[in-house]
């Protein structure tokens, strides 16, 4: 397990930070960000398209609103919403989670472009425009990967194994001729979708946990056959329970099937990257 840096406190009654009105937003529009130092403060300023580290900080002043506890609410209800600021905020029904969507606050988006990673940037909107000649709808550039957060006894959340999923990443972008993804860039982007989303994790006690996804696929136009001009690289998140619950949300047994006539993975193939289309 990765221990993500130090957690906000589950204190029954919490402030959200709000990014300065310097980072050149309306205070209307300003967006909650779960964040307790000028540290995590300066991080989500760097990540507002067009704005400056500098000017984020340059007078920097907070607002607080206190968020009040209250009863169960539904994912859809949350879409907008101020940002909880501690795990399990957002109030869902823990325990009849499955494996399924659910909307959380927002992802977090990296693209690869003339030889080198922007700075990246969160995005609410869980929408993204891709040019009809996306190399990843026709020659199939596309890698993913699934990592589990916890929230832990402790009161900590802890990454269970991010450093092999992003090995095995990093093999599959020189396997598929995709520029890797910085390791750093990896954890950055990982620990501030979980941050930005805090309160979607699943408590301690409830058996859920927060799935993290990265992925990675060529965005850019291609007409010929050939590597994607640009790549784009995203981190969401989704809170789940077990991927083995019936729709009475117990656990059962799946029928299994050794199927002769096929081969996911053939030899010398890409059977041992998780390419888009295994």
């Amino acid at each position: 397990f990765r221990s993500l840096p130090p957690w906000p406190s589950p204190e029954p009654s919490q402030s959200t930070q709000l990014l300065p009105d310097s980072c050149g937003l309306a205070m209307s529009s300003i967006r909650h960000v779960a964040c307790r130092s000028a540290t995590a403060v300066a991080r989500s300023c760097r990540r507002q398209p067009d704005v400056g580290l500098a000017g984020c900080l340059a007078g920097h002043s907070l607002q607080t609103r206190s968020q009040a506890s209250s009863s169960f609410v539904a994912p859809n209800e949350m879409w907008g919403s101020p940002l909880p600021d501690k795990v399990g905020s957002a109030r869902l029904d823990w325990q009849s989670l499955g494996f399924e969507y659910v909307p959380t606050k927002s992802h977090v988006r990296y693209v690869w472009k003339d030889g080198e990673w922007d700075a990246g940037r969160s995005v609410q909107d869980p929408y993204i425009s891709v040019h009809i000649l996306g190399n990843v709808f026709h020659y199939g550039q596309a890698l993913f990967e699934g990592v589990k957060g916890f929230h832990t006894k402790r009161g900590d959340v802890c990454m269970f194994a991010d450093d092999m999923n992003y090995d095995r990443m990093a093999h599959g972008c020189r396997r598929l001729r995709m520029p890797e993804v910085p390791r750093h860039v990896w954890r950055e982007a990982i620990d501030t979708a979980v941050r930005e989303n805090v309160g979607f994790i699943p408590p301690y006690g409830t058996d859920g946990a927060l799935y993290v996804r990265p992925f990675i696929f060529g965005s850019g136009p291609r007409l010929g056959l050939g590597p994607s001009t640009e790549f784009t690289f995203i981190v969401f998140v989704n809170p789940v329970g077990s991927y083995y619950k019936n729709a009475d949300g117990k656990m059962e047994a799946l029928d299994g099937l050794v199927n002769d006539d096929y081969d996911r993975a053939a030899p010398l193939g890409c059977g041992d990257i998780k390419a888009a289309g295994n």
